[in-house]
């Protein structure tokens, strides 16, 4: 195996840029190194310290995709340098560098899994074991199939007993096939309807809830997925073109994003009320790209159409919000305040409410 290089960075220095692509992964031996990503939700900076003797750099490297945030120096530091083939042999001789990695990335997992529960607009008092579910099949739905074993084999360990848990073992089977996700499935939301009006719960009911995904209850020992009798074999949706415009958004492809957005909008055929709650979704969220992508005049456009569209919808003061920052980038404060101000008289008062306040105090 070859032996790691120390390298000396100096303050103010920086190791790597977001979207930089590299094959090196980093221990930080001593010094303070900040790492600043976007946050999916808000655009915002997310900012993290590296402690002493963490890695970083390292799902970027062993992926092979770009850097998803930037490595900052902020004092005069010493960092361990590694390539991937030779770190990839230290995790196996060494049980403890895996343990290390899987307690950060457990971390920043569930971090993660609270981002996507915000950033889909979810409610935070929904049951905790209906979340995990979503959460992970979001992730597999997104092909990022490490993070949706980890999650269903969570549900299954802590719900055993769930409505939900022959779905969840049935999906976690599947991953380890290497099958794709079954794009027809019944959402979630829809199963979760079915599951009230018969009186289950989503967390502590003993009944599998099997017979709503229209397949027999899973043996233990045979967990054979679903079958798809019934379903297209188009994988068209939805929710399809919804999670795959949220995956292109999150890796800042802005241009593939728009474009699965805007295939949303082609379906025809609605699979009840879950489809047309991501079609609302998905109006919402196209006006946000187009802004991050600064393209100004559609942000405008479709936030408008949005606002006319859904006015009861519960992103309709965050449209307001972001139609005010669209007047902010075009430098028209006078249109900006006007905009934010109605956002402020909008009830109830949350934290959107406050984020239209810190906007109207930046532009005085």
């Amino acid at each position: 195996m070859g032996s790691p290089k120390i390298r000396n960075y100096k303050a103010g220095s920086v190791i790597y840029f977001e979207g930089d692509t590299g094959t090196e992964i980093y221990v930080l031996q001593n010094g303070r190194i900040l790492l600043t990503s976007v946050d999916i939700g808000t655009n915002e900076d997310v900012k993290e310290d590296v402690q002493r003797g963490q890695f970083f750099g390292v799902k970027s490297a062993l992926g092979r995709y770009p850097r998803e945030d930037t490595a900052q120096v902020l004092t005069d530091s010493i960092v361990l340098v590694f390539q991937v083939d030779d770190f990839e042999e230290l995790s196996l001789r060494n049980p403890r560098v895996v343990l290390q990695m899987l307690k950060v990335f457990s971390s920043q997992l569930r971090k993660i899994h609270r981002k996507v529960r915000e950033f889909l607009g979810e409610d935070h008092q929904q049951d905790s074991s209906v979340e995990l579910l979503k959460v992970a099949e979001h992730y597999y739905k997104t092909k990022r199939n490490d993070h949706a074993l980890h999650a269903f084999e969570a549900y299954i360990r802590h719900y055993a007993n769930g409505s939900f848990i022959d779905r969840a073992k049935s999906m976690a089977h599947m991953i380890k096939k290497g099958d794709p996700y079954p794009a027809h499935l019944s959402p979630i939301e829809s199963e979760m309807d079915k599951v009230k009006s018969m009186g289950f719960s989503g967390g502590s009911s003993g009944n599998s809830g099997a017979d709503l995904l229209g397949t027999p209850p899973l043996q233990s020992e045979s967990l054979a997925p679903p079958p798809l009798e019934g379903m297209e074999e188009s994988g068209e949706s939805v929710s399809t073109y919804y999670y795959d415009a949220l995956n292109a958004f999150s890796q800042q492809d802005y241009e593939k994003s728009i474009e699965l957005y805007q295939m949303v909008f082609t379906i025809k055929n609605m699979k009840g009320e879950s489809d047309r709650k991501i079609v609302e979704k998905a109006q919402f969220d196209l006006g946000k790209v187009y802004l991050k992508a600064k393209k100004l005049k559609e942000a405008e456009a479709q936030l408008i159409q949005f606002i006319k569209k859904y006015p009861n919808s519960e992103n309709h003061k965050k449209a307001f919000i972001h139609i005010a920052e669209v007047y902010i980038s075009k430098g028209d404060k006078a249109r900006a305040t006007a905009v934010l101000q109605k956002a402020v008289s909008m009830v109830p008062a949350d934290a959107d409410t406050k984020k239209a306040k810190e906007l109207l105090v930046k532009l005085k």
